[in-house]
């Protein structure tokens, strides 16, 4: 059996193979929501590039003494063995495009994204995403499920405009509201009513620097919603915007989000 597996059938495997992240836009894919396939490298991936390189032992050394920094340039050096690379470029072939992105599929918040890869760099990308889990301030937290990551590869989106729906308000666990953030140009933020998808500080919204148009924003909390009916839990959504609109992950909504809107909410009065 294959250890590069298509992005749609992620949801058919257990998260220690493929990640939570992975499994949760396999779902999204089967629930016709805006996704791009791709593929899956498996953990079985890693595992197998840590043989065929020789540095499996060395690895597991370096694990134990908590040497990540060293962990992260062992991982980046040695060679991706060439039977794996052929096949993944094989299994990417059938949704090749104008470059690649390339990230790890885990249950860190913080994701590594290398983003326009082209065919040439894809294996370079994904040692990257493999390294950039082997930080000092996961040293404590890496177990037999995140030590061994899956990488997700995707085509890329040449996104003009990306950021975080909020399917509920974090800040007071509003289920009639959510909260549009666009990281791009600029920092901005929409409360936005579910029932009719109007913007509660519409004076924000409608000045002639808006990151959204309005088919953009009812667009977006379109999606969110049927998002959220889907997991059945308040959902934090990744989204892009290049030619159409992507969707990029989807998690659950976290205390954190809450104590991150807090903060916000005290230079950003319209947020509540």
């Amino acid at each position: 059996m294959s250890s590069i597996i298509s992005l749609h059938e992620a949801n058919m495997h257990k998260p220690p193979k493929v990640g939570h992240a992975a499994r949760k836009l396999s779902e999204l894919i089967q629930a016709r929501l805006p996704v791009p396939d791709g593929v899956v490298l498996t953990s079985q991936v890693f595992k197998e590039f840590l043989i065929e390189s020789s540095i499996k032992e060395r690895f597991f050394s370096l694990i134990r003494e908590k040497q990540m920094v060293q962990l992260q340039k062992l991982v980046k050096e040695r060679k991706f063995p060439s039977y794996l690379e052929e096949e993944l470029i094989n299994e990417i072939h059938h949704v090749k495009k104008n470059g690649f992105s390339a990230r790890v599929s885990t249950v860190f918040s913080e994701e590594y994204d290398s983003k326009n890869l082209a065919e040439e760099q894809l294996v370079e990308g994904v040692k990257r995403a493999w390294a950039s889990i082997y930080t000092p301030q996961r040293a404590a937290h890496l177990n037999a499920y995140n030590m061994f990551p899956a990488v997700i590869v995707q085509p890329a989106v040449h996104e003009t405009k990306y950021g975080q729906l909020f399917t509920i308000n974090p800040l007071t666990n509003s289920k009639e509201k959510m909260i549009i953030e666009v990281q791009s140009p600029k920092h901005y933020f929409f409360l936005v009513n579910k029932e009719d998808y109007s913007v509660v500080n519409e004076k924000d919204f409608f000045t002639i620097n808006s990151p959204l148009f309005i088919k953009e924003k009812d667009n977006l909390c379109e999606i969110g919603e049927r998002v959220g009916q889907y997991f059945e839990k308040p959902q934090k959504i990744r989204w892009v915007f290049g030619k159409t609109g992507y969707l990029v992950s989807s998690e659950d909504i976290t205390p954190e989000d809450k104590s991150y809107f807090i903060k916000l909410a005290q230079v950003n009065e319209h947020v509540r």
